[in-house]
């Protein structure tokens, strides 16, 4: 809500034990965009003109407060940005992993062109694939007639994190199909690592909440070797985590092997704070269809 003086707001949680570093608010006033981010524990934010999509840093509020509890909430003061038209609210990112690179992300995201789903990202912008006809949604249901490949023992994830249970797989003639199930899909996670191979490669890509690609590198050789976003492939995180990967994404049509699903929690990058809190290992071939 908005007055004379501030713009308010209040936004709630699924989960208020679930990890995060910083919430990051995006928002206008009169012709100028700007980004505040907000750490747990601080009354003030730091925020910069995001206007020309670069960053002019303004630095930390005078006159606007946040508080970071079982919400978050804030008072964006008129004062703060020398504008007297009441700021337009624009979307509310939960920021994780290491700042500032391409493991530094948003893991879910609340927006004020509708509502946010209760899970863990949302799952709107979903994929059909044609040959089998299932949607790329995060929901799972139009798997409920196709064989469990791969079992998990509820209960092995590492306490108060995501506990994968099952996990279904096949290949069609353009693409590996996965869905991996949850014990409880609003337990708190970062993301999800996903190894497979194709032939003599083997791949590693990070799906993310709310985000429809992956982000991959080529681990053939035991490093990293950056191949940035996927650009055919889909995948979405609702009550499960289900994906697509396209052949035609890494350059081969056959040999594709889908070895595990990880769930990655605490600060990336380093071990103990960066881990799998679980895992599932595919250990049948994938089969086709």
């Amino acid at each position: 809500l908005a007055n004379e003086e501030a713009l308010l707001f209040l936004i709630e949680f699924a989960n208020i034990k679930g990890k995060f570093i910083q919430i990051d608010i995006a928002f206008t006033s009169g012709p100028k965009s700007y980004n505040c981010s907000v750490r747990p524990s601080e009354s003030t934010a730091w925020c910069g003109d995001v206007t020309e999509s670069g960053w002019e840093e303004v630095g930390p509020t005078q006159y606007s407060h946040f508080a970071i509890g079982e919400a978050i909430e804030g008072r964006i003061d008129l004062r703060e940005f020398g504008g007297t038209e009441v700021p337009q609210l624009d979307e509310i990112n939960v920021m994780v992993g290491g700042c500032c690179g391409v493991i530094w992300m948003s893991a879910d995201r609340w927006t004020t062109k509708g509502t946010d789903h209760v899970g863990s990202g949302d799952t709107s912008d979903s994929f059909e694939d044609e040959l089998s006809g299932l949607a790329i949604d995060g929901s799972g249901e139009d798997w409920a007639d196709r064989a469990v490949l791969q079992n998990d023992p509820a209960g092995d994830a590492e306490e108060g994190f995501l506990d994968l249970t099952s996990g279904y797989a096949f290949i069609n003639d353009e693409a590996l199909l996965f869905l991996v199930e949850f014990a409880d899909p609003q337990a708190p996670y970062v993301h999800f690592d996903i190894v497979f191979e194709t032939g003599s490669n083997e791949y590693l890509c990070s799906a993310d909440p709310g985000s429809s690609q992956a982000y991959c590198g080529d681990i053939t050789s035991g490093g990293w070797q950056d191949m940035g976003p996927t650009e055919y492939s889909h995948f979405a995180i609702g009550e499960a985590l289900e994906g697509r990967f396209d052949l035609r994404e890494f350059g081969a049509t056959e040999g594709y092997q889908l070895k595990e699903i990880n769930v990655m929690v605490g600060e990336c990058c380093n071990y103990p704070e960066w881990r799998a809190a679980d895992t599932m290992s595919f250990r049948e071939p994938i089969p086709e269809e």
